[in-house]
């Protein structure tokens, strides 16, 4: 009930708003970028996909819900953020980076020899038993999408194991 309730008032708002067709079901002008009331609307996906696939980084994404209700030129403004930032946050990785990598030689530093070769030692079985791992998923993966009948004869062979 809270759900349709929720809804309900949600699809009232976007009607006295203006809101687009993608959103509402509602017919919306062809031509129109503008209510009534000259306010921008947001952009169609005809519109964005052209500015995306002018935009100069291709990995830039919206945050979650943004792009239904944002008008183009808030999107270019977001891009726009978010390149400006990215520098900032590309430098604090690196800074995050160096930080881990000598917090590791600092703790690698209180083992012994023997104690190092025998890390290495187990960390090259870890690293082994992982691919191993993955290659047997990726086969069970290609013969569960190759045929449907081998994957259901499968467990019965399992369970007389």
């Amino acid at each position: 009930m809270k759900r349709v309730l929720f809804s309900s008032t949600l699809l009232l708002l976007a009607a006295l708003m203006g809101y687009p067709q993608s959103a509402t079901g509602q017919d919306q002008s062809a031509s129109g970028q503008t209510a009534g009331n000259g306010a921008e609307q947001p952009a169609t996906d005809a519109e964005t996909n052209g500015e995306e696939a002018e935009s100069e980084n291709d990995a830039q994404r919206l945050p979650p819900g943004y792009s239904d209700i944002i008008t183009s030129s808030q999107r270019r403004n977001i891009y726009r953020i978010q390149q400006s930032v990215q520098v900032e946050i590309d430098a604090l990785q690196a800074q995050i980076a160096a930080l881990v990598a000598k917090r590791d030689a600092e703790i690698e530093a209180v083992l012994d020899k023997e104690q190092k070769e025998i890390l290495k030692f187990i960390l090259m079985i870890r690293e082994r038993n992982r691919k191993e791992m993955l290659e047997e998923q990726q086969k069970a993966e290609a013969a569960q999408g190759g045929a449907e009948a081998p994957a259901a004869a499968a467990p019965a062979a399992t369970a007389s194991e």
